[in-house]
């Protein structure tokens, strides 16, 4: 659920749609109510998850010049901070970047912006991602033998293997959506009602961490896997540049949270090369790749991500062209919604991050109906360990 708190320039003077069909006024007239609704959307959310963590819906919050400058927008801001230090649930959209203004985020962290036709209507609306294909890097990694020559073969075919069956998928729906997704594809004045030719196709990345860090056996902090970081960036947008062409112009490389696969492909490797030889996430008995980006606070009474680890991001700013979502571990330390509102400003103003949330683990007991910010094996209230469950939106990605 998407959540402007002012309304667009592109939409503001055009005639307001209001019952049976009929025009009343222009959508800039309305400003005062959208923001009304957007206020009572996040109470309601915030009272839905007191008892127990909601985890649908996901609210995506674009934030624009002309947000922070209006007090009344900054003040629903700051609610959803409220939510977001408590609950997570929220999502952060930054669209102060000069061309981020039409952009439009799902959850998952596809974009989709005005880069097609340069009309936001027809780029953005009744169109959305066709699928998306993940490519396992550590997998490479190990087939190449760490030559970066191979290495960089081999990623180019799994590349254009993946770009091909989006291709695949598209023809068939372009052939059978009409029978597959009849509502969607009906007719009205010519033209269908999803734009399938304009959907985005994504080549998602798994274990991209992994991967430079085994490719250099170094930490990703350390200056010879951030080169090689890089590199790999510059690589696979040259191969979305070539691919586009003949697969697609919204082709896109990403790293996108994708817990079966990141799952799957892990114990996969583990099966065929052995869990000595093989660097991931999480446990030897669950591991998983990475499918996400991760940036923790340092250590303190106000939020602070470090500034190597913004600069990293900074570097590989190149996986964003599809969509990207930086997660912001918040842990079990204890925050106001104010500090947070500063750090959410700050990132945004200073445009290190595109679109990230703020995440937190949490226990609820069903035996006594409360939840805590922590991870817990016996309820503090009640005693019980068997009515305790845990919530990470994030655990296996």
């Amino acid at each position: 659920m998407g959540l402007e708190l002012t309304i667009p320039k592109f939409v503001a003077d055009k005639a307001a749609i209001g019952p049976n069909g009929k025009t009343c006024g222009k959508y800039v007239d309305f400003a005062e109510e959208s923001l009304l609704i957007a206020s009572l959307i996040i109470e309601v959310l915030a009272e839905e998850s007191s008892p127990k963590p909601l985890l649908n819906p996901k609210l995506v919050l674009r934030i624009t010049k002309e947000t922070l400058a209006d007090e009344n927008a900054k003040a629903v801001i700051l609610k959803a901070h409220s939510l977001a230090v408590n609950k997570g649930l929220v999502y952060f959209a930054n669209a102060i970047q000069k061309g981020e203004e039409n952009a439009v985020f799902s959850a998952s962290g596809c974009k989709l912006e005005a880069d097609l036709t340069g009309d936001w209507e027809t780029d953005t609306l009744r169109t959305g991602c066709l699928g998306v294909v993940t490519i396992n890097l550590p997998r490479i990694v190990y087939e190449s033998e760490k030559d970066k020559n191979n290495f960089f073969r081999i990623l180019k075919e799994r590349y254009e293997m993946a770009a091909r069956a989006l291709r695949i998928k598209y023809r068939g729906l372009k052939q059978h959506g009409k029978s597959a997704l009849p509502f969607i594809t009906q007719r009205s004045n010519g033209d269908t009602y999803f734009r399938l030719e304009y959907c985005s196709r994504i080549v998602n990345l798994a274990g991209f961490r992994e991967s430079v860090e085994t490719f250099c056996g170094k930490s990703i902090n350390h200056d010879e896997t951030r080169a090689f970081s890089e590199e790999l960036v510059k690589n696979l947008a040259s191969f979305r540049n070539k691919f586009s062409r003949r697969h697609g112009k919204r082709l896109f490389p990403a790293v996108l949270h994708s817990f079966e696969a990141s799952t799957r492909l892990a114990q996969l490797d583990v099966e065929k090369y052995g869990v000595a030889k093989v660097k991931f996430s999480g446990t030897r008995e669950h591991p998983f790749y990475s499918t996400t980006r991760r940036l923790s606070l340092q250590d303190g009474d106000f939020p602070i991500i470090p500034s190597e680890s913004l600069e990293i991001e900074h570097k590989l700013k190149g996986l964003n062209t599809g969509g990207s979502l930086i997660i912001i571990e918040l842990e079990d330390k204890e925050y106001t919604h104010e500090d947070l509102m500063k750090l959410t400003e700050h990132l945004v103003k200073n445009r290190y991050l595109e679109f990230f949330t703020y995440n937190r683990t949490m226990t609820y007991c069903s035996n006594c109906k409360k939840s805590w910010v922590e991870a817990l094996h016996k309820c503090p209230s009640c005693g019980s360990m068997s009515t305790l469950t845990t919530f990470d939106r994030f655990a296996s990605a």
